[in-house]
């Protein structure tokens, strides 16, 4: 009997002991779970917040889209406009030239074109930046420092204080006239 009370109490401890471990565990297994659940829910609050910042991002870029889809044909419809100009200005020219004189007139040079030629031409102390851009080609940063630099007696300014390089204004300077 000694000994089965010996053996009753050395597994009654080993029990005792296998309890406290599986108490442990669960403890473990219960602490993991909840930051599991925790880096779960963090996940999930972060996935939601990307998932915001793409849609915003992606409507973004639409809006972006179409607004270059608009410049792309306000562009567009600016060098037609400009093109008919330039045709309907020589164009005017070309048939008063091919008319024949009136009877008892002397015949005269195309005096016509002096004056067409300085309307076609871009007045750079009243034109609008986004009309350089648009009729002569030049960058914003060059129209924009145009526009600063204003009012302009004669065109060489534009090189004389260094507004725009010599390369460009020699591009422009057909194009342009300074008239107050």
């Amino acid at each position: 009997m000694k000994t089965l009370k010996e053996l009753n109490v050395k597994f009654g401890g080993e029990a005792q002991a296998a309890r406290d471990e599986l108490q442990r565990i669960e403890h473990g297994r219960d602490k993991e779970r909840g930051s599991i659940d925790t880096r779960t829910k963090e996940l999930e609050d972060k996935l939601k917040a990307v998932s915001s910042q793409n849609r915003n991002v992606r409507a973004e870029y639409e809006d972006v889209k179409r607004h270059n889809e608009t410049l792309k044909s306000l562009v567009a419809r600016y060098q037609k406009e400009l093109k008919d100009r330039s045709r309907s200005v020589t164009g005017s020219l070309t048939p008063s030239a091919s008319l024949p004189p009136l009877p008892g007139a002397a015949p005269t040079a195309l005096a016509p074109s002096a004056p067409a030629a300085g309307s076609a031409a871009m007045n750079v102390n009243k034109a609008s930046a986004s009309d350089m851009v648009l009729f002569l080609g030049l960058k914003k940063d060059e129209a924009d420092r145009i526009v600063t630099n204003r009012p302009y007696r004669v065109k060489g300014e534009l090189v004389a204080k260094n507004v725009v390089p010599k390369e460009t204004f020699d591009m422009i300077k057909d194009r342009i006239s300074v008239s107050p």
